[in-house]
């Protein structure tokens, strides 16, 4: 089942070019993260749920912390009392010794042995993604619904649009009719009377028809979350 009408592409998925909108897909926009507000709203809860444990279950985590530092440096070893001095002829010992690097790395570790109030809150916090996430289920087969019901009431609209038009077809068809059988005689004024009353009721329910179908329609962009001014083609 499928409705006689397309929407613009651009607007319902990434695909070049329009493309018929089905049931199903109609239901797929309207759950998919850009689509209705009640989906937004409980992925984001999702989101912070989640964010929440995460912050809950750092607390149980060890805490690392490192350091490294490097540094070239000369040494003096006059400075530092240190004094040295060989049997040899002409030979003195250097006074600076250098330039050499030295570096010093380091790391440690902390970790809680028995944190009860951080396990609680971690505990609380799973609790908490798992109720958003059933929330989110919970939404989107809501939505999937509410799509199914304006889908199959727009293709209801559809078809009464096209049965108005077959009438409107059909009567002036019979106006017709009767004017060229009043025209060579063998017809009545009273039958192309009946024929344009019956024409002009029959355009009177090809208007309610097609209103009906554009409210429809916007049942339908409502409820998948598309904007209103979305193209129809």
């Amino acid at each position: 089942m499928r409705l006689a009408w397309i929407l613009c592409a651009a607007q319902v998925a990434s695909a070049a070019g329009p493309i018929e909108l089905s049931l199903k897909r109609a239901v797929e926009v309207a759950v998919s993260p850009e689509g209705n507000t009640k989906i937004q709203l409980s992925g984001e809860a999702l989101k912070q749920a989640q964010s929440r444990s995460a912050q809950a279950r750092a607390a149980l985590l060890p805490d690392i912390e490192a350091s490294l530092t490097d540094r070239d440096q000369t040494a003096n070893l006059a400075a530092m009392g240190i004094h040295i001095t060989l049997p040899i002829p002409n030979f003195q010992f250097p006074t600076f010794v250098g330039p050499f690097t030295t570096m010093d790395a380091r790391a440690t570790v902390t970790q809680s042995v028995f944190d009860f109030s951080s396990i609680k809150r971690f505990q609380a916090s799973k609790v908490g993604v798992s109720a958003a996430r059933s929330d989110v289920d919970s939404t989107e087969e809501q939505v999937a619904a509410q799509v199914a019901r304006a889908y199959l009431a727009a293709v209801r609209a559809d078809a009464d649009v096209e049965t108005a038009q077959s009438d409107v077809t059909l009567a002036e068809a019979v106006l017709k009719q009767a004017e060229n059988q009043k025209a060579a005689g063998t017809g009545t004024g009273i039958e192309i009377t009946r024929a344009k009353v019956q024409l002009a009721n029959d355009r009177q329910r090809l208007l309610v028809a097609g209103n009906q179908r554009t409210s429809a329609r916007l049942q339908l962009m409502r409820v998948m979350g598309l904007r209103l001014d979305t193209n129809w083609h």
